[in-house]
């Protein structure tokens, strides 16, 4: 009787798994969406992310100075962690930095359609890095998300022009973007898990966020758009930290509770990587 009972309440419980993968589509889709509208006001796509990273930097610094237990200590990083850590942070700052200014450049639907071949780019690296092989399952959903992303990709095409520039030089961006969010998923995953260890997740994340953050400031000095804000376009700045704030999200996950994680790749790269099958 109490068997029939647990499988009675089982089969009653609305399906949650369902349900977080539809919001974590919603959500990614809405920010999408909101970050093109703000770059078609804010054309400083490399000065966001600065931005973002830096925002994440100072709420993770207020939960460590607010909820101490939650988080752990702040331990300092090692100098042994910094060369792995550093390769880890460039290929999330070229994912981070190139993705925003390919969504400035290029259509939603376009620079959507190429990301949505992260999968396929992570799952040859991992094979080629593994020498191992993957089911054919995974092969095949890998190969209709690509083969959706070339109908898109060869569509009309428009004639000669500023505009095919345009959107060249974002295909571009994109392109190495999906490439360095490859290499993130396939290489990073070891090295944080030994560093987590050793440091908790928080710490690891707050460190990895200020890499980040050091690496796009050249990146936006280099390119202007620091300077262009700095220069007195306090309206410009304020718009981007505000977005920088609201519409924020980490780009590596890290748990502050037993082995889980706050999950920033969506599920079909999960499967396409056997390095990002779990949270951080």
């Amino acid at each position: 009787m109490l068997e029939e009972e647990v499988a009675l309440t089982a089969r009653s419980r609305p399906p949650l798994a369902w349900l977080s993968v539809f919001l974590l589509i919603a959500v990614a889709a809405l920010k999408t969406i909101l970050t093109k509208v703000i770059f078609l006001e804010v054309p400083y796509p490399v000065a966001y992310s600065l931005l973002s990273a830096l925002v994440t930097s100072v709420l993770l610094l207020l939960g460590f100075a607010l909820f101490p237990r939650v988080t752990g200590p702040l331990q300092p990083l090692r100098l042994r962690m910094a060369p792995r850590l550093l390769a880890v942070c460039l290929a999330v700052a070229v994912d981070l930095g190139l993705s925003n200014r390919a969504i400035y450049l290029l259509p939603l639907a376009l620079q959507q359609a190429i990301a949505s071949t992260i999968p396929a780019v992570t799952m040859v690296i991992e094979t080629v890095y593994r020498w191992r092989l993957k089911p054919l399952n995974v092969y095949l959903v890998v190969a209709a998300l690509c083969a959706g992303a070339f109908l898109a990709h060869t569509g009309a095409l428009p004639p000669l022009g500023p505009a095919t520039v345009r959107r060249q030089l974002g295909e571009a961006c994109m392109l190495m973007a999906v490439l360095a969010a490859g290499f993130k998923y396939v290489f990073a995953k070891a090295s944080v898990d030994s560093y987590r260890s050793e440091l908790g997740a928080a710490p690891l994340f707050l460190w990895i966020e200020v890499c980040v953050m050091t690496i796009m400031l050249p990146w936006a000095a280099f390119n202007g758009e620091l300077v262009a804000i700095l220069q007195g376009e306090y309206e410009c700045g304020h718009s981007l930290f505000c977005a920088a704030f609201f519409s924020r999200r980490p780009h590596l996950s890290a748990g502050t509770r037993g082995g889980g994680g706050l999950c920033s790749a969506p599920p079909l790269r999960w499967a396409a990587s056997d390095s990002s099958a779990k949270c951080w």
